[in-house]
């Protein structure tokens, strides 16, 4: 009795499942009696601005020099990328030291966490500090308490 509950259950819901994906029927277009003249569909086509054969003159290469010139003319706007913050070794040993207090403790906790943001990292030491701590969560010797994201 289940089996066939269960089997017409998901007749049922293939049934709604297909009919809620299908796409949509558009409703038939009212019949419209006029006398007068239908007006002709509009032709969809590219409006062309200039053909290679035009004589404005104007060429390709012509609109890159121009282009290229305006911004040349402007200036350079791109602010100067900020400078790299300069390595601290103090900062690597806070958090490994960090990492160490975690593993001896055996989780790794919301103020872990915390902390190790708290710490200023270049993208080397940031590095180091991934290759330390993942394995040893991934070892199953730190388990990851933390509310919401692990870093």
């Amino acid at each position: 009795m289940k089996l066939a509950i269960a089997w017409i259950g998901s007749i049922a819901l293939a049934v709604y499942a297909g009919r809620a994906l299908a796409p949509a029927t558009a409703p038939a277009a009212p019949i419209v009696v006029s006398s007068a003249p239908a007006p002709a569909p509009a032709l969809a086509r590219p409006i062309i601005v200039a053909s290679p054969s035009s004589s404005s003159g104007l060429t390709a290469d012509d609109v890159r020099a121009a282009v290229r010139a305006e911004l040349a003319a402007r200036g350079d706007d791109t602010p100067a990328p900020a400078p790299a913050p300069a390595s601290d070794p103090s900062a690597l040993a806070r958090a490994l030291e960090l990492i160490a207090a975690a593993d001896a403790n055996g989780v790794w906790t919301d103020r872990d966490r915390d902390a190790l943001r708290a710490i200023p990292l270049d993208g080397a030491q940031h590095a180091q500090v991934m290759q330390t701590l993942f394995p040893l969560i991934n070892g199953d010797r730190v388990r990851v308490e933390t509310s919401g994201a692990l870093l």
